[in-house]
């Protein structure tokens, strides 16, 4: 120590952290440039010299030799430096000095040693057979490089926090090193406090924690067969270089081993908490046996793997980590059935699952039950990952997930075989429950019960079989996504639930009805898929065709085949039902009936081998082909065929005839006066009219806009053709409905032209007003004196100049050569509903000069113009259209 300036000391005292400081010869501790004064004390044996001759002046120490001391307590139970006589050199009795070698036997043990102060011994030896307790306040300590070396059967309990150095080079520092070589050496005492600083500890007898609340001990721990046992509530972290043979007891509170610090190679018995913290880039091996009623946890970013046959009865719980968090290779890895396995997928922790790899040859069951749980974006899963093997799960899964996160049951080998026969049940909050796979078998025989919404999602190329006898599966939508799923009895998917099912390229998308022996039925609430693919859809497999029914209220579209190539894969029927709409997109194979029962169902592709069934206020339509349809109806509701996907087209059947049966309806629309029109045709089959005069078929007319192109003129349209004929024809088993026809007055008539339907509109005799220009422009009931577009242009005007009334327009007319002309409406002159007339008046119709009507240099069918006078100051002029009464 340099002062600049003087140096007064009152009584201060002098320690050597290192105890390998020379003795016999003066060392200089400090100097200064002014007067030295005052006293010092030293720590260990010595003398301390004031000397204000040298030059500098300078405090000079000469240390002794350090003593061997033995504890004997004789005074009390302090351990202070220099102070009570609580030691014996081996001649007589001493006090503590710093530096000194200290041997604690049986006489240390009648009670508790109190540290005072910061003592700094070079060694502490402790041969006991009974318990000896090191204690103190927080201001106590035992410091710097210690050599601790436990011999005796006895216990050594640390229960102050003490600060021994670790190996450290620079400066160099002897390092602090503790050694159990027989009995035990408790660290705490049931409390808060006790540590071993950062020195490192060679444990070959037991080594043991005991405290209330959080500790953490960075200390390397090394031995040979040494054990460590945890006590107390607290939680115990090892954070050091942990490496041990012996074996591992948890008593009560947890014991964290973290990264670098491992369990010993011995048994472990937990009966508390046993946590794995596994953040060192690399799979951590869990070889000892595991008994014990307590709770193992699994958290870091790195795997775990459990590679014994554990016995211990309480849960796993998985908390953080990759893909294949906890790897298990033994069938009894995860313990008894009397715990369950917990695995937890948090927001920002990426995917948490327990992966249960290739365990023994052949099949392995494992009872054990598991919960998934997943918050927000996180992921929790339970993978099978078994080679060639069969895993059978018989305990129940439990599933929880929220946001956006999902739960994962996943066979990930192609060759392996996964088995779920215990029951799925839980809530998923509108989140996924992924059904993972590998082309690998997942046969779930359990019950699938989700309280609420979410998705059961098959992908990845799972092979799922789901169903059993006497099980129940309710509350989730079915999306089959890259996967296959088989339902192998009926109403194994939830009724009251939509199916999705999504492919790409490479992956397609497959849902098989039956069990390739026994047809089913399943109704479902919707049916939607992405685009057209191959290798997709919807299959039966029995001998007999498998029905599928969808009830939905909603409109979706479903782009993959009914039908497919394998055996008895077109053995399948459809029902729709409920008041939506269902678009089919792609071609179907499917050879049961299609039944229209509810809505609409329109089929825009080649349904050839599957007769259409339209029954009371149900709807047929389309752009594509069934094999036939039969539409009847009742007194109370038409069986509807409507041609045209939402817009103008062409519905066929082939080979079969298209009947149209009593009470049913021909939905016919226009769109365009001289282009094309619905149309219902039977190529290869005639259009078969089995209604009759007292129940026939309605037509009912209806319009797309405003019918491009139309002029009120008698017009001919075809609206249906058979290859081979009309059969039972007559124009009395017609009606017609043209209430959604407005574009013209005229009348409909419907008639037999050879092999087609034809219907005949005759056009209105002068019926047309501005009231019909009105609803063809597609503002119907708007008055004449109204102004739609706010373009200042009242309708009746925009009427007889041909004007858009729903598009703002500029000054109508033209002025050249001192004439205004303007053109007339085709529309309104053919009506002959309204007048034309021009005003002048050079005061804009102000007193005293008003409108005046003129005659008009032009007044034809086409124009109105008026020639101005000349030699008058100013004159304007007005263009009036008035309705005729």
């Amino acid at each position: 120590l340099a002062i600049d300036g003087g140096l007064v000391a009152r009584g201060a005292r002098i320690d050597f952290i290192n105890h390998n400081a020379p003795t016999g010869t003066p060392v200089t501790v400090a100097t200064c440039t002014g007067f030295l004064s005052g006293t010092f004390t030293l720590g260990r044996p010595g003398t301390v010299l004031i000397d204000n001759v040298s030059n500098p002046p300078a405090v000079k120490v000469t240390l002794q030799p350090v003593r061997t001391l033995t504890w004997t307590g004789s005074a009390n139970s302090n351990w202070d430096i220099f102070s009570t006589t609580n030691w014996t050199n081996g001649a007589s009795a001493s006090n503590f000095g710093q530096g000194d070698t200290v041997n604690l036997g049986n006489a240390a043990g009648t009670a508790p040693l109190v540290i005072k102060g910061a003592v700094r011994p070079a060694a502490i030896a402790v041969d006991n057979t009974n318990t000896i307790t090191l204690q103190g306040t927080a201001a106590d300590d035992i410091a710097g490089s210690v050599v601790v070396t436990k011999a005796g059967t006895g216990k050594l309990i640390v229960g102050l926090d003490t600060s021994l150095n670790a190996n450290q080079t620079t400066p160099t520092v002897i390092p602090s090193t503790v050694t159990v070589n027989a009995g035990e050496l408790q660290i705490g005492n049931g409390g808060t406090t006790g540590s071993l600083g950062l020195a490192s500890v060679t444990n070959n007898a037991l080594l043991s924690f005991n405290f209330s609340g959080e500790k953490t001990f960075p200390n390397p721990i090394n031995g040979t067969a040494g054990s460590i046992v945890k006590s107390g509530t607290g939680n115990v972290s090892l954070t050091g270089a942990v490496a041990y043979t012996g074996t591992t007891t948890i008593n009560s509170g947890r014991l964290t081993f973290r990264t670098p610090a491992f369990p010993g190679t011995g048994a472990i018995t937990n009966n508390g908490e046993l946590e794995i913290v596994n953040n060192s880039g690399a799979i951590q091996n869990i070889d000892p046996i595991i008994s014990g009623s307590g709770k193992l946890l699994k958290s870091g970013g790195n795997e775990v793997w459990l590679r014994g046959a554990n016995t211990f009865t309480g849960d796993v719980e998985i908390v953080q980590g990759p893909a294949n968090s906890l790897n298990i290779t033994h069938a009894q890895g995860l313990g008894t059935t009397a715990g369950k396995t917990i695995v937890r997928g948090f927001n920002g922790t990426g995917g948490q699952f327990v992966n249960i790899r290739a365990l023994t040859a052949g099949g392995t069951t494992i009872a054990e039950p598991f919960e998934l749980i997943a918050d927000a974006f996180g992921r929790a899963g339970l993978r099978h990952e078994g080679g060639t093997q069969t895993l059978t799960l018989t305990g129940p899964i439990t599933v929880a997930s929220t946001g956006l996160s999902s739960v994962q049951i996943w066979n990930s080998s192609a060759g392996s075989t996964l088995n779920i026969q215990g029951d799925i049940s839980g809530s998923l909050n509108g989140a996924n429950l992924f059904v993972r796979g590998s082309t690998g078998p997942i046969n779930i025989t359990g019950s699938v019960n989700i309280s609420d919404q979410g998705d059961f999602f098959v992908t990845d190329d799972a092979r799922v079989t789901l169903g059993a006898a006497g099980k129940t599966y309710q509350g989730f939508r079915t999306n089959i996504a890259f996967g296959q799923l088989r339902t192998v009895l009926s109403n194994m998917l939830p009724a009251t639930q939509p199916v999705l099912m999504v492919q790409n390229t490479t992956s397609p998308a497959k849902w098989i009805m039956g069990d390739g022996v026994t047809p089913i039925s399943q109704t479902i609430s919707g049916l939607s898929s992405s685009a057209i693919a191959t290798n997709s859809g919807i299959v039966g497999s029995a001998t007999t065709e498998s029905t599928l029914t969808v009830n939905q209220d909603s409109n979706t579209d479903f782009n993959l085949p009914l039908g497919g190539s394998g055996t008895n894969e077109n053995k399948l029927a459809l029902v729709k039902s409920g008041k939506g709409r269902l678009t089919l997109g792609a071609v179907n194979t499917l050879t049961g009936s299609t039944t229209v029962s509810g809505g609409t169902l329109l089929v825009n592709a080649n349904t050839l081998a599957s007769s259409a069934i339209v029954q009371p206020g149900a709807t047929l339509g389309g752009i594509g082909r069934v094999r036939d349809f039969n539409a009847t109806g009742n007194a109370s509701a038409t069986a509807n065929i409507s041609p045209g996907n939402n817009g103008i087209g062409t519905f066929s059947t082939s080979p079969g005839n298209a009947v149209f049966g009593p009470y049913s309806a021909y939905n016919w629309q226009l769109q365009d006066w001289t282009g094309t029109n619905d149309r219902v045709a039977a190529p290869s089959s005639a259009v078969n009219i089995t209604a009759t005069a007292a129940n026939p078929v309605t037509i009912r007319i209806s319009q797309i806009g405003t019918v491009a192109n139309f002029t009120e003129s008698n017009r001919t349209f075809i609206i249906a053709s058979g290859g081979f004929g009309i059969q039972n024809f007559a124009a009395d088993k017609f009606v017609i409905d043209k209430s959604g026809f407005t574009a013209g007055t005229g009348t409909w008539a419907v008639r037999q032209d050879g092999s087609t339907i034809v219907l005949d509109y005759t056009a209105g005799s002068g019926a047309g007003s501005y009231a019909t220009w009105a609803v063809a422009k597609g503002i119907p009931g708007e008055p004449a004196d109204g102004d739609f577009d706010k373009d200042g242009l009242l309708n009746l005007l925009e009427y007889g100049l041909g004007l858009d009334p729903k598009v703002a327009n500029g000054a109508p007319g033209t002025l050249a050569a001192g004439s205004i002309s303007f053109t007339k409406g085709t529309e309104a002159v053919a009506n002959g509903d309204v007048t034309y007339r021009i005003d002048t008046s050079p005061t804009l119709g102000a007193a005293p000069s008003p409108w005046t009507p003129v005659t008009p240099t032009v007044n034809n069918a086409t124009t109105i113009s008026y020639t101005l006078p000349t030699g008058q100051p100013k004159v304007f002029t007005r263009l009036v259209v008035t309705k005729n009464p």
